[in-house]
């Protein structure tokens, strides 16, 4: 039998250049994020945002693009639009998050009829907030890479299926096939992860920059396609997701600018 967090944990002292004794003793609390078109294009329409959920799972194989494994209301929706509300009773909550939402934030905005979600959702970008349970590295990183599911639920090898050469050497020393392909989907070098895959970035990038919120630090990012996607771990400074203060203005959510 596979032991899943022992590969994963040295997965995380891999891409963090650490000792697997510095991953269990790591005592930072971590989130997942994911943004990318797909997500947008084909799920963000299908969201209850009265709910809070995703009811409609997409009918594809399975891959990393357009995951639905996620929590919708610690998902960050960003529109620097938002920034420009006449409602004065939301400068406290953008003096702190710049120009993103948390999904029960936007759930609330959406329910008091403070704007229009129609009036910006072409705008909007998704940092999708993966599904886990605990905060630790490995049980973020797990869930990061889809293997909580494993191998009920496993990433199939894509004709350009290409790991990076130099991550070859590290993921030849995953001995189970199945696996050693899944993980690898994560580790395609750059010319493969433009039609399949992730590709683990070699520095940081502000592509998507989901730290603009202020209450998380990039740890560690993969990009997808061609600038269509990244996923992010983020190590949480600050996870409180503020109460939206009371309307202070008559009218409803308006922008300072046509859209």
């Amino acid at each position: 039998m596979i032991d899943i967090d022992k590969v994963v944990k040295s997965i995380a002292a891999y891409i963090l250049d650490i000792n697997e004794e510095d991953v269990d003793a790591d005592q930072r609390r971590f989130a997942a994020f994911q943004c990318d078109s797909v997500f947008y294009e084909e799920l963000f329409s299908e969201i209850d945002f009265k709910n809070l959920t995703l009811p409609r799972l997409p009918e594809t194989d399975v891959g990393i693009y357009g995951r639905t494994d996620i929590n919708i209301g610690l998902s960050i929706f960003d529109e620097e639009i938002f920034m420009e509300s006449t409602d004065i009773g939301l400068q406290k909550l953008f003096d702190r998050q710049n120009s993103g939402l948390y999904g029960t934030q936007l759930a609330t905005l959406i329910d008091q009829e403070r704007f229009d979600l129609e009036q910006i959702e072409d705008q909007l970008t998704c940092f999708v907030r993966i599904q886990f349970d605990e905060e630790d590295l490995v049980s973020t990183l797990r869930a990061l890479l889809m293997l909580n599911d494993f191998p009920n639920v496993a990433i199939p090898i894509h004709e350009f299926y290409e790991v990076d050469e130099t991550h070859k050497t590290f993921i030849d020393t995953i001995e189970s096939t199945k696996l050693r392909n899944h993980v690898g989907a994560f580790f395609q070098d750059a010319n493969a992860a433009r039609c399949f895959g992730a590709a683990l970035q070699s520095y940081e990038t502000d592509i998507f920059s989901i730290d603009k919120i202020k209450c998380y630090k990039h740890v560690v990012s993969w990009w997808m396609g061609e600038g269509q996607g990244q996923i992010s771990l983020m190590e949480i400074v600050n996870d409180e997701i503020l109460t939206i203060p009371l309307l202070k203005v008559s009218q409803p959510f308006v922008a300072n600018r046509e859209l």
